[in-house]
C-alpha cells in the first residue's frame, strides 16, 4: 500500500503534458502509443490497488459497525450497574438508619427494664409486698399478682422483640452492604469494557479515515492516467491524419482508447455463440460498458440505430479516398451518442460500449469497408 501511494504521488506530481516526443510523424506516434501502453498499466495497477483497497474499506466498515455495536452494549451494560449500584446504596442506607433506630429502642427498653431491676434490687421484695399487701380482697390480691407477673413477662417480650428486630436488621444491612461491594465491583469491571470498546471504536474510525485518504490518493492518480490517456489520444489522432497524409491515403484511429485488447480478428471463424463457422469481418475490441467509442475519422453519420446481431450500430461515411469509397462500422453499443446525417470529427465520441447483439461481452466491433466489401481494419489502423 505504501509502494502504491508513492507511485501516487509520483504520477500526481508530474504534469501532463510535460513530455516532448521528437522524430517523424510515425516515430511520434510510435513514442505516443508506448506511452500509452504504459499509462494503461499503471493504471491497471492502480485500479487493482483500488479494489483491493475499497475491499479492506467495506471490511473496515463493518469492523466499525461491530465496535460501535460493542460499545452501545458495553455502555447499556454499565448504566444498567450503575443504577443497580445506586438502588443498593440507598437500600443500605436504609438498612443502616433502620438498625439505628431499633438500636436506639433496644436501649430505651433496656434502660426501662434495668430501671426495674435496679429498683427491685435496692426496695427487694419489701415493694412488691407492698403491692400485695395492699390488695383489698383475696380476689384483688390474686389481681395484683398477675399484674406483677404479667409485668416482668412483658417487659422481656419486649426485650427480645427489640433484639430480634434488631438482629433482623443487621442481617440485611450486612446483605446490603454485600451487594453494593458486588455491584461495585462488577461496575468497575463493566467500565473498563466500556473504554476498552470505546478504545477499539475510536482506532476503528482512525483506520478507516486512513484508508480514505489512501482510497483518495488512489482515484487522484486513476484521474492523472484518465487526463493523461485523453490528451495523448488527441495527440495521436493528429498524428494518425499527418502520417496519412505523409502515405498518400486515410489512416484511421483506433475506435477505442489504446492500448486495448483484441478480442477477435478479421477473417473466418467459429462463431462463438451461433458454433457455426463463419466470416467474421471486422475486428472486436474488448471495452467496459459505457466506455467511450470514437469516430476513427473525419465523415458524416450514414447510420444509427439497431441491425439485428450487431445491435446499436453506427456507420460513418468518410468519402472518396484514392477513388475509393471508405466506410467505418461500430456495433454492439450499449448507446448511440450521434444522430444520422450528423458531421463528426475524428475522435469524437459516437456511441457507448456494450454487448448488444450477438455478442459474448462487452466489445466493439469495428469494421472498415471499401467500396462496399469488408477489409481487414489493421491495414487500415496505425501500427
Amino acid at each position: 500500500m505504501i509502494t502504491a501511494l508513492t507511485l501516487a504521488a509520483v504520477l500526481v506530481a508530474a504534469p501532463l503534458g510535460s513530455t516532448a516526443w521528437a522524430g517523424s510523424a510515425r516515430e511520434q506516434l510510435e513514442q505516443i502509443r508506448e506511452r500509452q501502453a504504459q499509462i494503461s498499466r499503471q493504471a491497471a495497477q492502480q485500479r487493482a490497488l483500488l479494489a483491493r483497497l475499497e475491499a479492506e474499506a467495506r471490511s473496515a466498515a463493518e469492523a466499525y459497525a461491530r465496535a460501535q455495536r460493542e460499545e452501545e452494549e458495553a455502555n447499556r451494560q454499565l448504566a444498567g450497574v450503575t443504577a443497580a449500584l445506586s438502588q443498593a446504596q440507598a437500600a443500605l442506607r436504609e438498612a443502616e438508619a433502620e438498625l439505628d433506630r431499633v438500636s436506639r429502642q433496644l436501649k430505651a427498653r433496656q434502660q426501662v427494664l434495668g430501671d426495674r431491676l435496679r429498683s427491685f434490687y435496692v426496695y427487694g421484695e419489701v415493694q412488691y409486698l407492698e403491692v400485695l399487701m395492699g390488695a383489698t380482697s383475696f380476689d384483688d390480691f390474686l389481681s395484683r399478682l398477675d399484674f406483677l407477673q404479667l409485668l416482668a413477662e412483658r417487659d422481656a417480650q419486649i426485650v427480645q422483640d427489640v433484639q430480634t428486630a434488631q438482629a433482623q436488621v443487621a442481617v440485611r444491612r450486612l446483605e446490603a452492604e454485600q451487594r453494593r461491594n458486588e455491584l461495585q465491583a462488577l461496575e468497575e469491571q463493566r467500565r473498563k469494557q466500556y473504554e476498552e470498546a470505546a478504545a477499539k471504536t475510536a482506532a476503528a474510525a482512525r483506520y478507516r479515515q486512513q484508508l480514505s485518504q489512501r482510497e483518495a490518493a488512489l482515484r487522484q492518480a486513476l484521474d492523472e492516467f484518465e487526463r493523461e490517456g485523453q490528451e495523448l489520444a488527441r495527440k495521436a489522432r493528429e498524428l494518425e491524419q499527418q502520417v496519412g497524409r505523409e502515405l498518400g491515403r486515410l489512416v484511421l484511429s483506433y475506435p477505442v482508447q489504446q492500448p486495448a485488447r483484441i478480442t477477435d480478428g478479421f477473417g473466418w471463424r467459429l462463431h462463438p455463440i451461433l458454433k457455426t463457422r463463419r466470416f467474421h469481418a471486422g475486428v472486436d475490441f474488448a471495452v467496459r460498458v459505457g466506455q467511450p467509442i470514437y469516430a476513427a475519422a473525419d465523415g458524416k453519420v450514414l447510420f444509427a440505430g439497431w441491425q439485428n446481431g450487431y445491435g446499436n450500430v453506427v456507420i460513418i461515411g468518410h468519402g472518396k479516398v484514392q477513388g475509393k469509397s471508405v466506410a467505418t462500422l461500430y456495433s454492439h453499443n450499449s448507446a448511440l451518442t450521434v444522430r444520422v446525417g450528423q458531421e463528426v470529427k475524428r475522435g469524437d465520441v459516437v456511441a457507448l460500449g456494450g454487448s448488444t447483439g450477438l455478442a459474448t461481452g462487452p466489445n466493439v466491433h469495428f469494421e472498415v469497408i471499401v467500396d462496399g466489401k469488408q477489409v481487414d481494419p489493421m491495414d487500415w489502423l496505425p501500427k
